[in-house]
């Protein structure tokens, strides 16, 4: 596989929005290979990047943590996300570049594909906050189409003929939903000194709380279903997550709320049914306790901001992360 030398300088610590895009229509994505001796350098970008080791092997710091990137190692990184590479016997990283707008045109189809949220919101928000969970790893068998796709996409990214942003957008939506299937299907891989053997049973958990945040969730019934006694369970999910299971479903429909305020013209109370909440007034006490406004003024704010489209759990990716990004200028 060719390997382009078309990337910007990784030792920036910012990657704007701006450098990479040029504003043409239904451009959402960069893509290139990168081939890394020693350090990339870290940085946190404006939007997200999808990550994939092609060859060799490497050290993967995010957000201050260390994680082996081997062979098939997948990574989803919203913006805001502070990471990079050092690699001492070499290693090959394909590299997505992907603007938050992409994923906000394409949620309805993206949201139901089975594993998605586990691959682009749970995987990532475990990550960011530092928790030890290993990375989703393509076998050797599920490599093979993911690197066809790659190639594809690398091809239209390099290309100047019209319409390219189209034919761009549909590999990426074809390799999202590839990764997104074998998230789906991912069984425990082998034991790891630093990883809770329960790691996947949690994030399968946390899975279920995000797609079904809407109603009442008990822990018996997640305990159920992980097949643990009700206090294993909690204990596990805490070790995991950082954060105990209601603590998590209040995050995720806080979440849910955030975006329904940007996206959609929906009354406060039915954005707070919608939310799990059925009293509006507790909603907009817990909401305005939770973001440090209230849900209208919240909607006046970031109406249309593309950046709560993907990952809105993780507390670096939505509009927390302009702190990190501030700080990296």
């Amino acid at each position: 596989m060719d390997v382009s030398t078309e990337f910007a300088n990784h030792e920036r610590p910012l990657w704007r929005t701006t450098e990479w895009f040029h504003g043409a229509d239904m451009e959402f994505c960069h893509a290139y290979l990168h081939r890394i001796h020693g350090n990339s350098g870290v940085h946190a970008n404006e939007f997200c990047e999808l990550n994939i080791v092609m060859e060799g092997h490497a050290r993967h710091q995010i957000n201050g943590r260390e994680y082996s990137a081997e062979f098939g190692s997948v990574y989803f990184l919203p913006g805001g996300v502070r990471h990079g590479y050092f690699s001492d016997s070499g290693a090959m990283v394909f590299h997505a570049l992907i603007r938050y707008d992409f994923f906000q045109r394409y949620d309805q189809e993206l949201r139901a594909l089975p594993g998605y949220t586990m691959m682009f919101e749970v995987d990532p928000y475990l990550r960011s906050e530092r928790r030890d969970f290993l990375p989703v790893r393509l076998t050797s068998n599920a490599y093979a189409p993911v690197a066809a796709m790659i190639q594809e996409l690398i091809r239209h990214d390099r290309s100047q003929y019209a319409g390219r942003n189209v034919q761009k957008n549909a590999c990426l939506l074809n390799l999202i939903g590839h990764l997104s299937a074998y998230a789906a299907n991912m069984r425990p891989s082998q034991p790891d000194a630093n990883a809770n053997p329960n790691a996947l049973a949690v994030a399968r958990s946390m899975e279920f709380i995000r797609l079904n945040a809407s109603r009442k969730i008990s822990i018996d019934e997640l305990a159920r279903n992980a097949c643990m006694a009700r206090s294993t369970f909690t204990r596990n999910f805490t070790a995991v997550c950082g954060k105990t299971p209601m603590q998590f479903l209040l995050q995720c429909r806080m979440a849910t709320a955030r975006r329904l305020l940007c996206y959609s013209a929906k009354p406060i109370t039915t954005v707070a049914l919608e939310c799990g909440f059925y009293d509006t007034s507790h909603f907009i006490h817990v909401f305005s306790h939770q973001e440090g406004c209230t849900p209208s003024d919240f909607r006046l704010l970031y109406s249309g901001t593309a950046r709560f489209s993907v990952c809105s759990i993780c507390t670096s990716g939505a509009h927390r992360a302009n702190n990190c990004m501030e700080h990296l200028c």
